[in-house]
């Protein structure tokens, strides 16, 4: 099963009350404000180590697409 998370900007409160209200009803669609601190993210080492075994390209895109576009939608499979 799949799950879409669309990761909206703090400064698109407006796109996020929008897109929450319209897909509320969606079972496996989630709809979240990013709440990291921008341009660096005060993470605890446990975390980190966690994050170096992601693919940090697939991040760094997210990352991207969140400053130019101001979301980005992440798919997800479900156990």
């Amino acid at each position: 099963m799949n799950k879409v998370t669309f990761i909206m900007s703090p400064a698109r409160a407006d796109l996020y009350e929008a897109l929450r209200k319209t897909l509320s009803g969606e079972a496996n669609v989630e709809v979240v404000i990013d709440r990291r601190a921008w341009p660096t993210v005060p993470i605890s080492p446990r975390i980190a180590m966690e994050r170096r075994q992601t693919d940090r390209r697939a991040q760094e895109q997210i990352d991207k697409e969140i400053h130019e576009f101001g979301w980005t939608v992440v798919k997800t499979t479900l156990p």
